[in-house]
């Protein structure tokens, strides 16, 4: 009967559910609403609608008891830690511990970017002058005007800051570098092929050192370059902030220095004719590794770069 009355679907399904939703207790006032809303047939069907008792959000169920619970006992397994009876020796079994080094500076130490800049720095010029006392003493170069027919070069410093493991300076690195991406093959150099040890030649020698118990030595050259002769004629500018009173002049280069695309060839070839001349003999394996050998010993030089 509501159903009738209703005109749309939405409407038609509140009012049942309204109804139906209504308690026992209620049926009376249902039955008067009803009698209502037959009499008043002028009245639009959201009238039926707003006299009607609200839908509950829940339906009230019946309160049940919860089962009894049953206790339960925790049972607690202690922590088996097997003995390490292994025969091998680590360091946590010898208690051998590192200490953690913590750095002590937050910010990285700044380099100047420019040559101008490192001048006014009293650390950065004292490098700058113990490596260019280092290149005065090796016979570098010489004066001489440029020839017609040639093109000098360029070079610039370099500046690097040598830390410790903390962070702390150890030392300020300047050193001077040569422009070879201005050389000409041909004029300013001709050969380039530097040879450097083999990966194989490297792990051969530390097994055989680990197997025979032989000790190992480090060595590390100081401006190794500064020891190779060139051959070609190379003419280089004067370095910035060392020019001498005379600046149409340019540097004539007996030395290799860093930059120089020849530089690690005439390293090389310097190197190897000193031991040859001590008496090492080169690998016919490796041209990096050489030998010397007698009645008593047996030594191993290798050339790692």
């Amino acid at each position: 009967m509501l159903t009738s009355e209703v005109p749309d679907t939405a409407s038609t399904l509140t009012v049942l559910l309204s109804t139906v939703s209504v308690n026992p207790a209620n049926t009376s006032s249902s039955a008067a609403t009803e009698n209502s809303s037959s009499s008043s047939d002028q009245q639009p069907p959201s009238s039926h609608i707003s006299h009607t008792q609200p839908l509950p959000t829940s339906t009230a169920l019946p309160a049940q008891q919860n089962p009894p619970s049953i206790p339960t006992q925790a049972t607690s397994h202690p922590t088996i830690r097997p003995d390490n009876t292994h025969p091998m020796c680590t360091r946590a079994k010898s208690g051998i511990t590192k200490p953690r080094i913590n750095p002590t500076l937050l910010l990285a130490h700044l380099e100047p970017k420019s040559t101008k800049a490192a001048l006014t720095d009293p650390s950065w010029l004292s490098a700058m002058q113990s490596e260019y006392d280092a290149l005065m003493r090796n016979d570098t170069w010489t004066l001489v005007d440029l020839p017609a027919s040639r093109t000098a070069i360029g070079c610039k410093w370099v500046f690097r800051v040598k830390e410790n493991p903390d962070g702390s300076v150890n030392k300020y690195k300047a050193r001077l570098v040569a422009k070879g991406f201005h050389q000409q093959l041909g004029f300013d150099y001709k050969e380039t092929f530097s040879p450097i040890i083999k990966l194989v030649t490297i792990r051969l020698i530390l097994s055989l050192a680990v197997s025979h118990n032989w000790p190992l030595q480090h060595l590390d050259f100081n401006n190794p370059f500064l020891n190779g002769v060139l051959e070609e004629e190379v003419y280089m500018t004067q370095p910035p902030g060392f020019v001498s009173s005379n600046k149409q002049q340019v540097c004539r280069l007996h030395r290799a220095i860093y930059g120089l695309k020849q530089a690690p060839r005439a390293w090389f070839d310097k190197l190897k004719a000193t031991l040859l001349s001590f008496g090492f003999s080169s690998s016919q394996c490796d041209p990096s590794l050489f030998v010397f050998s007698d009645s008593t010993s047996v030594a191993y030089f290798s050339i790692c770069g």
